[in-house]
Formats: C-alpha cells, sequence, structure tokens
C-alpha cells in the first residue's frame, strides 16, 4: 500500500549543549508524520511540526516564540511495539544573540 498514513502528534522536546556555543532548546508543539510506504514491517515516514520554543544560549541570552521542524525517519513494528528512529531538524523562526537557533537531533525511540 503506497497510500499516504497520516499520523497526528503532540510532542514535547528538550535539547541541551555540551559546550560554550551551545544553546538549550526547549520545544512544545503539534505536527505530523506522513507515512510514505511500508517495506514488510518498515515504515518510513517524514515528519512535520510546528511549536512555541524556548531558547537560551550559554551567555544566558533567552528568546521565544514560533519554532518549525521538519524530518524523516523509520519505524520497525514488532507484534507489542514499535522502534522508531529519525532524523529532524527544528529552527526557532525568532532571533537569539543575532541568529535564529536550531537543533538537528537523531532521535530513538519506543511505541507502545
Amino acid at each position: 500500500n503506497m497510500s499516504p498514513n497520516i499520523a497526528p502528534k503532540i510532542f514535547g522536546d528538550l535539547s541541551l549543549g555540551n559546550d560554550d556555543d551551545s544553546a538549550r532548546f526547549l520545544n512544545f508543539g503539534v505536527g505530523s508524520d506522513f507515512y510514505v510506504g511500508n517495506i514488510g514491517r518498515t515504515n518510513p515516514y517524514i515528519t512535520a511540526d510546528v511549536g512555541y520554543g524556548i531558547t537560551r544560549t550559554a551567555e544566558e541570552e533567552s528568546q521565544d516564540g514560533v519554532a518549525a521542524g521538519l524530518g524523516g525517519g523509520v519505524r520497525l513494528a514488532s507484534r507489542n511495539v514499535s522502534w522508531d528512529l529519525n532524523l529532524h531538524y527544528t529552527l526557532l523562526l525568532n532571533e537569539n544573540d543575532g541568529s535564529n537557533p536550531s537543533v538537528l537531533g537523531l532521535r530513538g525511540g519506543v511505541n507502545f
């Protein structure tokens, strides 16, 4: 079945940096996963979301506003759970300390 499958979501995300150039990024929002097909128990998808983000730089400069995200991943289904792996990019649309904070992350999850 190659017809798109849409899965809406509500989420919360927290990203912490590990050096002096990094910002902390907290994000809450809504979005959807768009499944583009399946190969046995493997389901690739594209994900998009929008939310409210709050950032703070290492220099303690804070900014909040609309955050937008885009990514792609794969869900591997088993009998009782599914495993999720995706690459996701989030951008705060307001500037903080002269630039727009963003996060690129590899996510893993278990869905019951």
